[in-house]
């Protein structure tokens, strides 16, 4: 059980009740999906007591502007991640053109959108890494505003992931044909990306201090 960092798994793996309560057990999420590699659900350990991130973000919610000023917070870290992809692709000698950072600034930065190289399988296994972070983080994968909206933290940070490992690797992905082995190059991307979520879960432990601190 200590390999198993996530499971991602179908309709057709048939799950025992002991199986499914030792995973919970040792903090191992599970995430199904569908025939079209869809995420329809997933299952966690339940979570101790509040901690200071979610007392955080909790009182960030009672804010009547608070869906705006996330919607800002978003928007600036998809600026940060394709000015990190644009730098990780000159150092490896394939650069962007200035042309082509403008197209993903208006398409991806203003409006969230990107072409996705990899199969939607791919963000299955993207969305399994994020809860991982989150259930060892004792942080909830979603939360409710004041006015009854959510704010789906898990998909928003896997939004990000996905985009970023897209917008990096799309010209290997397009390489390899094989779902396995895209598959492969979305494992060892998060292998060679560890920080990743807990840089971006740090930002945004920044910014609910900061605003709620202005606030108060």
């Amino acid at each position: 059980m200590a390999r198993i960092d996530r499971i991602v798994c179908n309709r057709h793996v048939d799950w025992s009740s002991e199986a499914l309560t030792r995973c919970l057990r040792h903090g191992i999420p599970l995430l199904w999906v569908d025939g079209r590699g869809e995420v329809i659900g997933f299952a966690g350990p339940r979570l101790g007591m509040a901690q200071p991130f979610d007392v955080l973000l909790d009182s960030y919610l009672d804010r009547a502007d608070w869906h705006s000023r996330y919607t800002n917070w978003l928007k600036q870290r998809r600026l940060e991640t394709l000015v990190l992809v644009a730098l990780r692709a000159v150092h490896a000698g394939h650069a962007m053109s200035q042309a082509e950072f403008d197209e993903h600034k208006r398409a991806y930065v203003y409006n969230a959108h990107f072409e996705a190289v990899y199969p939607e399988m791919a963000r299955a296994w993207c969305h399994a890494y994020v809860l991982r972070h989150l259930v060892v983080g004792g942080i909830a994968p979603t939360h409710w505003a004041y006015d009854g909206q959510p704010l789906d933290l898990g998909d928003d940070l896997c939004g990000l992931v996905w985009a970023e490992l897209n917008l990096e690797a799309a010209s290997l992905a397009l390489a390899a044909d094989q779902t396995q082995t895209q598959l492969l190059l979305v494992e060892s991307w998060i292998a060679g990306h560890p920080a990743r979520i807990p840089d971006l879960l740090a930002r945004l432990r920044r910014h609910l201090a900061a605003e709620n601190q202005q606030w108060h």
